[in-house]
């Protein structure tokens, strides 16, 4: 699934927030609205399909805001039920800012990660061995 889309012009068309990001040649981001009402939609479906609240939310043709679809996707990524796929261009310096967003707003953080199968090694630190029982 892609949460930004990428135009032939290098433009990237953010789905989740409805925003057109531009760079220019020195990497800076502006940001204006952005209508893209079919590819949103399936964006929409696509989530509802794995998620119950979008799911009630789409099935009684109610908009389904940012926010919303922001917060299932991140429940999706966390479960392993979905990889949020995003665009960028790390030479030119275009779209980096968004992968970032989008690990930090779709990743668990470490703290959330769950530590089973990690054993305390002979020195007080952890190794990566699985624990034996």
């Amino acid at each position: 699934m892609l949460r930004t889309g990428v135009r032939a012009d290098g433009r990237l068309i953010d789905l989740v927030d409805q925003l057109e990001l531009r760079f220019d040649e020195r990497g800076r981001m502006t940001t204006s609205p952005a209508e893209e009402p079919e590819r949103r939609e399936l964006l929409v479906q696509l989530v509802a399909e794995l998620d119950g609240e979008v799911m009630e939310r789409w099935a009684a043709d109610d908009e389904v805001p940012s926010s919303m679809l922001h917060a299932a996707l991140r429940r999706l990524t966390c479960s392993g039920r979905l990889v949020p796929v995003v665009a960028g261009a790390a030479l030119r310096n275009r779209g980096v800012p968004p992968v970032l967003d989008a690990v930090v707003r779709y990743l668990p953080s470490p703290r959330e990660r769950s530590r089973d199968g990690l054993v305390a090694d002979e020195g007080g630190g952890e190794s990566e061995e699985a624990r034996a029982q």
